[in-house]
């Protein structure tokens, strides 16, 4: 793996820890779990995505 491949998918740990962490944090007290809570459970998911399509790029390319 390259060095930036690892930044990558340490970058996406890091991202899904603290939107989890702030999105309970912040919503905890909150009486109900709305838009915010669904707004902040969809940001790593698109981190997901964009990151499985940048490796499959990449791996592309490696097998070339």
């Amino acid at each position: 793996m390259k060095a930036r491949e690892l930044q990558l998918i340490l970058a996406l740990v890091v991202l899904i820890i603290l939107t989890f962490v702030m999105s309970f944090t912040v919503l905890k007290d909150t009486a109900t779990f709305g838009g915010g809570f669904l707004f902040f459970l969809l940001v790593p998911v698109a981190t997901i995505i964009y990151i499985a399509i940048y490796m499959t790029k990449s791996w592309k390319e490696h097998l070339k």
